[in-house]
């Protein structure tokens, strides 16, 4: 292991390697490493450059038809992906099997830009440990940290077949300093079905977990969210909910909603509600769900009032160039307002263009009123 001998192979192997592979000038031996002052790649979908690249690898177990490298760096790292055509529908991904074991003990990437048409983002460092024989990559451990993101990853992927895949992730999104973002994944599956569980830790405590199996013209999703002590400013004031959960079924071109949250805003009580439709998206959006509404605070009609309501209904609603526009029917109106039963029923029709009541009838203690108009 000469610097000469060195040069002399890196300069026989460059000669066998594909188009648009170049190495800058070489450093080091076998034995003790090698240095590239730099390397690129140009193919067809992308273009890679890095910046003092150097390499050490075990040469004995080469013997076996196994690459072991011990440590790899390297810096100064430019990805650019360039314009292509869109994958053919069906087209899972490709098949990749290789000829020898690799095996990647730490790798350690700095400075790495990753350009993809006009979205660009810089990454401080990225740290890579993992193994990849025949067709299966394992990832024991993936570590990338920058300005905007953080993420932990470790898995398995058979890169060939179904593309089958058992991944756990830890994630915290920076980019936005007044929202903070930060969860836990774990992920199991194929290119076209996958199970998985997330947990999303900040800025709220909210668990989904579920399936999702993917056809030609649509998603279908079993997901089931859950929530505890949730906490949300809003222009309207401090949205709070001590649980909740929301069930999402269906194609997502037609998906079944089963809704059951208790909430509150601002300094008002909490309400039950709980409702079940469908929300569909062609020809244009559009839902219609049932509903029960228990223990509402009048006064979030109105401060003056006080006292419990009750309902069950209908609403119905779609969105129309832009506008929505949405049907409520709401039966057996029951409660109590400022000392008075309230009993009844309501139907109005809500748009941009105000609100029509019809068919409505309210009783307050011992008086009735029957609303009608716009």
């Amino acid at each position: 292991g000469t610097q000469s001998g060195t040069s002399w192979l890196v300069r026989q192997a460059m000669a066998r390697a594909p188009d648009g592979l170049d190495v800058g000038p070489v450093r080091g031996t076998l034995l003790r490493g090698i240095e590239f002052a730099s390397l690129e790649w140009r193919g067809d979908t992308a273009e890679l450059r890095a910046r003092d690249v150097a390499i050490d690898f075990a040469l004995l177990p080469l013997i076996e038809r196994h690459l072991l490298v011990d440590t790899l760096t390297a810096s100064s790292i430019e990805l650019l992906v360039l314009p292509r055509e869109p994958s053919p529908a069906g087209d899972t991904g490709t098949s990749v099997q290789l000829p020898v074991a690799i095996t990647l003990r730490t790798a350690s990437l700095s400075d790495v830009r990753y350009t993809d048409g006009t979205t660009s983002r810089s990454v401080q460092q990225i740290v890579v440990a993992g193994d990849m024989r025949n067709s299966r990559l394992r990832i024991r451990r993936l570590e990338l940290r920058s300005e905007w993101a953080d993420l932990d990853l470790a898995g398995t992927v058979e890169l060939a077949g179904a593309l089958a895949f058992d991944a756990t992730a830890a994630w915290r999104w920076k980019a936005d300093a007044t929202l903070p973002l930060a969860g836990r994944l774990r992920a199991k599956g194929t290119a076209t079905a996958i199970a998985f569980e997330h947990q999303l830790l900040e800025p709220l405590a909210f668990t989904s977990r579920g399936s999702a199996t993917i056809e030609p013209d649509a998603v279908g999703i079993d997901i089931l969210n859950e929530w505890q002590q949730l906490r949300w400013e809003t222009p309207q004031g401090l949205f709070a909910s001590s649980h909740g959960t929301l069930h999402l079924s269906g194609r997502t071109d037609d998906i079944r909603v089963d809704l059951d949250v208790l909430a509150a805003l601002g300094d008002l009580p909490e309400a039950a509600l709980t409702a079940s439709g469908q929300v569909r998206w062609r020809p244009q959006p559009e839902f219609n769900v049932a509903y029960q509404l228990l223990d509402l605070d009048p006064a979030y009609i109105h401060t003056d009032l006080r006292g419990r309501l009750a309902s069950r209904g209908q609403l119905a609603g779609v969105l129309r160039n832009g506008a929505l526009e949405l049907d409520l029917r709401a039966r057996e109106l029951a409660g109590e307002v400022n000392g008075h039963s309230v009993a009844g029923d309501m139907a109005a029709r809500i748009s941009p263009r105000g609100i029509d009541v019809t068919e409505s009838i309210v009783r307050l203690g011992d008086n009735t009123a029957r609303l009608q108009g716009h």
